[in-house]
């Protein structure tokens, strides 16, 4: 049996997500890549270069030149149902892409998605986050076909070339325009940006109401996430800001002092920064959050397994760097 792995792509040339996902799929299986869309051979091509990859499946299509989930789901559907067997693992990456589309391919094959994986323990068994990342959970399935989101950020990136993928055409005698009656495509607009996409991005940080508009919001935070980055990179680590959510600020308050209002498990770091701020007045203030939610399952190249105190030694080539600013 062999894994699907669904390539995102702009019809020019394969998102970097699809990489990953493959580096995913590969642990199980051998890999065939499914791209669809419209005068899009050289993502074909592309994708049968991916190391690790030994078939490529092409569709073709004017319909497909913006797949909307409503059309390419049931094709999807169909090729895993139509060579009943060869596919035991259906993965795309949990980018919008495939966070579109891939609840819709579980629905149609009647089977449970499991999300934005980021290990894989055997053919049936994953480890997947829940409680926003502060935990991990241990999944076996026992469906028949698993279809799958990979967290990118968990997954190196397969080697783009040394494959040498057989190309196969499908879909040829598929009318994709009458597939979804109910949806079509109208238009979209793209910001161009030299950053990296949010979902792969290493270092996030946001803002929100107070930096009025999008030109503060350039002026402020990219050259603090260029610093904050900078040191990220120095230190080996990757770290991103979280804002304060007033709505958390209801969870802390209580007549009394006492453990059972110290607030729920969602937000904690936020929740205790809302805490931290009822006593510091007008003094400026940062809160870092370095060992309640870093928790490495394993080890690896940076970290032992346990406790990381993820984010001290960023903090620590930030304030080197600072210090030799005003030098």
């Amino acid at each position: 049996m062999a894994v699907l792995v669904i390539a995102e792509h702009d019809n020019a040339a394969l998102k970097p997500a699809t990489l990953n996902t493959v580096t995913a799929a590969a642990g199980l299986s051998d890999v065939t890549v499914l791209v669809a869309g419209n005068r899009c051979r050289p993502v074909a091509e592309a994708a049968a270069a991916i190391d690790g990859v030994i078939k490529v499946l092409l569709a073709d299509d004017g319909a497909l030149e913006h797949p909307l989930p409503e059309i390419l789901a049931p094709f999807v559907q169909g090729l895993v149902q139509d060579k009943a067997g060869d596919y035991s693992h259906v993965f795309a990456p949990a980018t919008t892409f495939g966070k579109n589309l891939m609840p819709r391919v579980a629905a149609l094959l009647d089977v449970q998605q499991i999300s934005e994986i980021t290990a894989i323990d055997d053919a049936d068994t994953f480890v997947r986050p829940i409680y926003a990342g502060n935990a991990m959970a241990t999944v076996k399935s026992g469906d028949a076909v698993k279809v799958i989101t990979v967290r990118i950020t968990a997954f190196e990136p397969a080697a783009a070339e040394g494959g040498s993928a057989m190309i196969e055409d499908v879909g040829g005698d598929k009318d994709f325009g009458e597939a979804s009656p109910l949806s079509s495509f109208v238009s979209q607009e793209l910001t161009k940006s030299e950053r990296p996409e949010l979902t792969s991005a290493k270092v996030i940080v946001s803002g929100g109401r107070a930096l009025k508009d999008g030109e503060t919001f350039e002026q402020l935070i990219f050259p603090l996430a260029d610093k904050l980055g900078a040191a990220a990179k120095t230190a080996g680590e990757a770290m991103w800001h979280m804002p304060l959510v007033e709505s958390l600020r209801e969870m802390l308050k209580s007549d009394w002092a006492d453990l059972k209002h110290m607030g729920d498990r969602w937000g904690g770091s936020i929740t205790a920064a809302l805490f931290l701020r009822e006593f510091v007045g007008d003094t400026p203030w940062v809160h870092v959050d370095i060992a309640g939610p870093s928790m490495a399952s394993k080890n690896y190249d940076i970290y032992t397994k346990g406790g990381t105190g993820h984010g001290v030694l960023t903090f620590l080539a930030l304030i080197d760097d600072l210090i030799a600013a005003e030098a």
